[in-house]
């Protein structure tokens, strides 16, 4: 068997109108099949490590025998969902609070005084000091921000230059901003540190603080590396610290500012010296 074989190999390999030892051409067949082992368990090794990249739902589905239904059904609620979206943007208008999530619209109450104060004192910390700096542009509370499934209103919104250069006059439905504040409430809470707190990372946004009024305590989240979508808890402040943004480069204000009215106003003054707010 092994002479019949390195026979054919001859065979195989000869050039047109040359001869081939057997051995040579044995040679040559055994360096070939190791190079094309090499490539297919390369080719094995991507396509396990792409497999490693995936979302660990997907990978539990793509066991699942009857996949195929699981999409098909996914895709048509989806679909219904799309025009569902559609009909909430002709809907909804400037005189209310709502977002769309997960195929539902949620409306929101008027906001408890503690939460426009904290969310006016910061807006307005944060856009004095990004206009001063032609970083971008700052939004709060009635800025919906187009997700790949749902529809959000945020607190107050920072995108930087590039993608604020999309941003309008009559720019109504917003880009996915680069920095994002919740401040909670009884009612918002479940959905600022759940649903939100997920989409906001897995669509790349850069920083995230939520503010709690009861405790005075902001906590900043923020994604550690390019390729996370899972946010990291950088850390907690309370009203004796001084926080900076990773997002707004070089925004560094106390804390306090954030909750005290003089402190606000101390700081917003201070803002044309950034050494009196270090």
């Amino acid at each position: 068997m092994y002479e019949i074989n390195v026979e054919l190999y001859a065979f195989l390999y000869a050039k047109k109108g040359q001869k081939v030892s057997i051995y040579a051409a044995y040679f040559y067949y055994r360096v070939t099949y190791a190079y094309k082992s090499v490539i297919f368990c390369v080719t094995l090794w991507r396509n396990s490590v792409n497999r490693n990249d995936m979302h660990p739902i997907t990978r539990t589905l793509l066991k699942k025998h009857d996949i195929g239904y699981i999409l098909q059904e996914t895709q048509s609620i989806l679909a219904n969902e799309a025009e569902m979206r559609a009909t909430f943007y002709e809907w909804v208008d400037s005189s209310m609070k709502a977002e769309f999530i997960n195929g539902e619209i949620v409306v929101h109450s008027p906001a408890l005084h503690i939460h426009t104060v904290i969310r006016t004192h910061l807006s307005r910390l944060a856009d004095c000091y990004v206009t001063k700096h032609s970083l971008g542009i700052v939004c709060d509370e009635k800025a919906m921000i187009h997700c790949l499934r749902n529809s959000y209103e945020p607190d107050i919104c920072f995108w930087e230059n590039e993608k604020a250069a999309a941003i309008h006059d009559q720019t109504s439905i917003y880009p996915v901003p680069d920095w994002i504040v919740e401040i909670l409430s009884k009612s918002t809470k479940k959905r600022d540190r759940g649903i939100k707190f997920q989409d906001y990372a897995g669509h790349k946004v850069a920083e995230y603080w939520i503010i709690d009024p009861e405790t005075s305590i902001i906590e900043q989240y923020h994604l550690a590396a390019p390729q996370d979508t899972i946010y990291t808890l950088l850390a907690t402040y309370s009203e004796k610290d001084t926080i900076q943004s990773l997002a707004i480069k070089g925004f560094t204000i106390p804390v306090a500012a954030i909750f005290d009215k003089n402190e606000n106003w101390k700081t917003l003054t201070a803002l044309g010296n950034e050494e009196e707010l270090a």
